[in-house]
């Protein structure tokens, strides 16, 4: 995408390689790029984008650009606030309504016969808890916007118990101490 859209590039200082997880394969990165990119009307800015062969076509924005401009998350709203140029921009999360007029974001949703044909495929599936599942299921502490979303969360309603806890138990010194012959400890033993 860099040599397409003709940015130019230079050597990274420290070049370091990458591995693919799916292809299991070495790339070594040793191109830098200053590329221009917009957020909305308001939003313009420049990064240092590190250059590899990719598929895909992302500007991933991290925790170095969080920490250059200095970005404030909101966790609950889903928002970043920063200043640039002496003027405060607030990013805020796609509009459900966008979503639907665009077809290729609707990519980003799964449906149940998706996660069932990933787990019989043996794939692991990993499921989110919130911590209040009861007050986002009764619409009294978050608001749904998302008529799907809360119709999954109503349908799923009994899977988390009312007492989930806040956080896992202490650790104990001693978790098993079973006595296979009366009167002798357990032993442990050196791996070479």
């Amino acid at each position: 995408m860099v040599n397409k859209l003709g940015f130019k590039t230079e050597p990274l200082q420290k070049p370091y390689r990458m591995r693919w997880l799916d292809e299991g394969r070495n790339v070594q990165v040793n191109k830098r790029c200053l590329i221009p990119f917009s957020i909305g009307k308001n939003y313009q800015d420049k990064v240092w984008c590190d250059v590899m062969p990719m598929d895909a076509c992302h500007l991933l924005l991290g925790r170095p650009w969080e920490y250059d401009r200095r970005a404030i998350h909101d966790s609950f709203k889903n928002t970043y606030s920063f200043f640039k140029d002496g003027k405060k921009i607030k990013l805020l999360p796609m509009n459900p309504e966008d979503l639907k007029s665009n077809p290729k974001m609707k990519e980003t949703y799964i449906t149940r016969a998706k996660v069932e044909e990933h787990l019989k495929e043996g794939e692991e599936v990993l499921i989110v808890v919130p911590k209040e599942v009861q007050s986002i299921t009764k619409k009294e502490s978050l608001e749904v916007n998302d008529p799907r979303l809360q119709a999954i969360l109503d349908e799923f309603h009994d899977i988390v118990s009312d007492t989930t806890p806040s956080s896992l138990p202490p650790m104990s010194s001693i978790q098993h101490q079973i006595d296979l012959i009366p009167g002798i400890g357990f032993r442990f033993w050196k791996l070479k």
